[in-house]
């Protein structure tokens, strides 16, 4: 846990929106209900339960025309590694 940072993200009408860069840190958020976002041109839908891992380096913008509610957990990392989506679907289906 001492490399660990955690924290929630709640955007609405009156915040629709938060900027954060990641430096050397990477970034995990794990959304409490559907959400839909994009990223320079890719455009990402995650479910509840599914995760979006964000590599260190990153500039990330979250926003919203509703709400959102995210956890955020980050740790800081030496190597950059890509942007991933997992699926809660896919992660439930594997016995281990």
């Amino acid at each position: 846990m001492r490399h660990l940072s955690y924290g929630r993200i709640i955007l609405n009408s009156s915040k629709p929106k938060f900027l954060f860069p990641t430096a050397s840190r990477n970034l995990v958020y794990l959304p409490f209900r559907k959400w839909r976002g994009e990223d320079g041109g890719n455009e990402y839908e995650l479910g509840q339960f599914d995760a979006i891992y964000i590599p260190r380096d990153s500039a990330i913008e979250v926003t919203t025309k509703t709400s959102v509610d995210f956890a955020e957990f980050s740790a800081d990392v030496k190597g950059k590694y890509p942007l991933k989506v997992v699926r809660y679907a896919e992660v439930s289906k594997d016995p281990r």
